[in-house]
């Protein structure tokens, strides 16, 4: 066998040995696998609805005419002049109801008028109490839902010494959801029995409870 020969037959062995070990040498651009690629899926933002909350503020307007709110249930009340406990208010109010309120649950709502100025002042109040509900921007009066019956208010005047309870019904209006407000005056009055002197004689209060519903 001839020198050339051998060469030859080394050199065709060192080419196969070198073929073989490059095919299985990858490169980093050929190593992903089809399918494999990570795929960006959108994700859909979740708004979450407000949850609901009855809000209750309470307003008085002086016979001063200077008002006062209240969005603890009438311990503290808030003016431009300062913030003051209810200790230090001659009258104020506060309600007790449910939670949620429901216009049609048939749970009253219950306004409770209370007078720290007894030895000055007695409170005077009839039967009326205004619910009117907000609408397009502007407070409507609440409907009745029976249009046949004839809701009479007494001239029957309430005499409020220390403190009275007055209870309103909802499930009387139509049973719509939204923001409401009730609203009753208390005019002050001499009392002979007493022999009080009014602070204000006839000075009027106006107090109000606003507050979300449910229908």
């Amino acid at each position: 066998m001839s020198r050339n020969f051998h060469k030859t037959i080394v050199h065709a062995a060192a080419i196969l040995c070198c073929a073989t070990f490059c095919a299985g040498c990858t490169t980093p651009e050929n190593s992903s696998q089809p399918g494999t690629a990570e795929i960006s899926v959108p994700t859909e933002e979740v708004t979450a609805e407000p949850e609901y909350s009855v809000d209750m503020v309470l307003t008085i307007i002086f016979p001063d005419m200077t008002k006062y709110t209240s969005t603890d249930n009438g311990l503290t009340w808030v003016t431009e002049e300062g913030e003051y406990y209810n200790n230090k208010m001659p009258a104020y109010l506060t309600t007790t109801h449910a939670d949620p309120i429901s216009v049609s649950s048939g749970i009253p709502i219950t306004l409770t008028i209370h007078n720290h100025n007894l030895e000055q002042d007695v409170l005077g109040g009839g039967s009326y109490i205004e619910i009117v509900r907000y609408e397009d921007g502007e407070w409507v009066p609440a409907e009745y839902a029976d249009k046949t019956i004839n809701y009479g208010f007494t001239d029957q005047m309430d005499v409020i010494y220390f403190a009275r309870d007055y209870y309103e019904y909802l499930d009387i209006y139509e049973p719509v959801g939204g923001r409401y407000r009730m609203t009753k005056k208390f005019t002050i009055i001499a009392d002979d029995l007493l022999g009080n002197t009014p602070s204000d004689l006839y000075g009027v209060y106006t107090m109000s409870a606003e507050f979300n519903a449910l229908p």
